[in-house]
């Protein structure tokens, strides 16, 4: 099964919850999604099973932090 990988503002980073965070972009794949690194400052990679209908299996993938911003 596909997943799709999604980038959440800070507010998702470290596992935290993705409830209260903003959705930032929707990825295909990991190598898309960490081409962003660095366009929206921190921000949090989840990925999620996808059967053409729905999102499920919600997984924590990584953190990206600006350096200059910490």
């Amino acid at each position: 099964m596909k997943r799709k990988y999604i980038l959440y503002d800070s507010r998702a980073c470290d596992g935290m919850s993705t409830d209260e965070a903003s959705v930032l972009v929707v990825c295909e794949d990991d190598e898309e999604a960490r081409s962003y690194c660095g366009d929206y400052g921190a921000m949090a990679c989840y990925s999620y099973a996808d059967d053409g209908k729905n999102l499920t299996d919600e997984r924590f993938e990584w953190n990206w932090f600006d350096d200059e911003a910490i």
